[in-house]
């Protein structure tokens, strides 16, 4: 049996479906449609009901316009598209899925780490994670399987991560930041969260709600911004 035939009944994962060759695409197009498939060197059809989950780091919608995946593989897996902006977009997230990844490997490894110091968190923040959530659970395998005292520590990251800068050079405080054009951070303190939907909305006013217009403004993708306006409760607008 293979894989759409163990699945019957169940959900079938295809991770970078971007990467499917253009004949193999058109096999699965038959079973999505046809929700029937036949094995290799069989004679008769084998109805199947599986749902289909794919997943991919690409563009899809760029790939098809470059011609390079189907077009009506592609309009027949956009059913319910979920975004998931890179790791460098959601800040939030590293820390939480730092400390996910030492309970993981504390089992996987019978070690006793109990989380992350300071200076290792800060450094996790600054890095911008050009390889995502899997290289941030490669840093984590490496951190607790090297582990001898309890805690993460910034000696136990690999040295690109600790020579990470922030995206945004110069001081941070004081008249320094105001003459460099950096963000001064107030005294009291502030939320970074509700900074970014000030930004976000500034953005779309500025651009009359145009999207395109609005990441640029912001520095980040249309996607992104999508991800963000979804996370606020904030749809619709011109969508060029």
């Amino acid at each position: 049996k293979g894989l759409f035939e163990l699945a019957d009944g169940g959900t079938i994962f295809l991770d970078e479906i971007a990467e499917m060759r253009f004949d193999l695409q058109a096999k699965l197009l038959r079973v999505i449609e046809e929700k029937a498939f036949r094995r290799i060197g069989g004679v008769k059809d084998i109805q199947v009901d599986v749902r289909i989950v794919t997943a991919s780091n690409k563009d899809l919608d760029a790939e098809r316009k470059a011609g390079r995946f189907r077009e009506d593989l592609f309009y027949r897996l956009k059913v319910v598209p979920i975004l998931l902006p890179p790791l460098r977009e959601r800040p939030e997230d590293i820390v939480p899925l730092a400390e996910y990844y030492i309970k993981v490997f504390n089992r996987e490894f019978a070690k006793q780490v109990t989380g992350l110091a300071p200076e290792a968190e800060r450094a996790l923040l600054r890095y911008p994670w050009p390889g995502n959530v899997r290289e941030l659970k490669n840093v984590l395998e490496r951190a607790i399987l090297l582990q001898t005292g309890t805690v993460v520590g910034a000696d136990d990251l690999p040295p690109e991560i600790l020579g990470a800068t922030p995206a945004a050079a110069g001081p941070a405080t004081g008249d320094g930041a105001a003459a460099n054009g950096a963000f001064a951070l107030p005294p009291g303190g502030l939320s970074l969260e509700k900074l970014e939907d000030d930004l976000v909305r500034q953005a779309l006013e500025q651009t009359r709600n145009n999207q395109t217009r609005a990441s640029q403004l912001l520095g980040i993708s249309r996607d992104s911004l999508r991800y963000r306006m979804k996370k606020m409760g904030l749809m619709g607008g011109d969508e060029s």
